[in-house]
């Protein structure tokens, strides 16, 4: 846990939200997620070393997929979520920036609260 300026933040390790879920439905103000977006194939996704921290399955997105229903109970009202992608991500939501790395093309992605309960609504079977 960090105190600085009279804020306080704690940093968690967790695969997903598995260590946050319960304790957190509803409170998180901002997520960060750095995902291990590069398209690989999907038997690639959950290897041990290195490779986790890039294989991301069909499109990139098998992570990410995990995420995106979770943060409905997560978020706060006024909940954010900035997600790293890769073009081949389809991502959706409002790009703030993108840029060239080496042989990508990264985007952050912002992601509100109020955007993820219209998504989710939208939804067939919501």
């Amino acid at each position: 846990m960090t105190r600085q300026v009279g804020h306080v933040v704690e940093v968690i390790q967790s695969d997903l939200t598995r260590n946050l879920h319960s304790n957190l439905v509803g409170h998180v103000d901002l997520l960060v997620f750095n995902p291990p977006y590069v398209p690989t194939p999907d038997s690639e996704v959950h290897l041990q070393g290195v490779a986790s921290a890039w294989a991301g399955g069909h499109k990139g997105r098998r992570i990410i997929d995990r995420l995106l229903p979770q943060l409905h109970g997560l978020l706060s009202p006024r909940g954010v979520v900035y997600l790293v992608t890769v073009s081949e991500n389809d991502p959706a939501g409002c790009v703030l920036m993108s840029r060239q790395a080496d042989e990508e093309f990264l985007s952050i992605v912002r992601l509100q609260a109020k955007w993820q309960r219209e998504h989710d609504a939208a939804r067939p079977g919501s």
